[in-house]
């Protein structure tokens, strides 16, 4: 029953939506001309690139073999998973990961 709900939703949006675009589209300013030759590159990480997951506020690292933590959260939805790496924080291969968790925290 709630993924007809869902469906039907989704379904009346897509079709409200149609004529809001067009509205917005003759709104629209006008788009700037590129300067030529304009590029963008991404320097790092490389394409294929295998870079050690980062040691931040959302990426903690137990190196020291803690089998526990306790770790504080900030109100609302948050996922949580857990990734098994070397010494050196760079994953297994294959990747040893838990699946990924979606807590709420009020």
């Amino acid at each position: 029953m709630r993924t007809i709900a869902l469906l039907t939703l989704a379904t009346l949006f897509a079709a409200g939506t149609a004529s809001a675009q067009d509205a917005a589209k003759a709104a629209a300013p006008a788009r700037a001309k590129a300067p030529p030759h304009a590029t963008v590159t991404i320097l790092e990480p490389k394409n294929g690139a295998h870079a050690p997951i980062p040691n931040d506020a959302t990426h903690k690292h137990y190196g020291k073999g803690q089998t526990q933590d306790t770790i504080h959260l900030e109100p609302g939805d948050h996922t949580l998973q857990l990734d098994f790496a070397d010494a050196a924080h760079m994953q297994f291969n294959p990747p040893i990961v838990s699946k990924k968790i979606t807590v709420h925290v009020k």
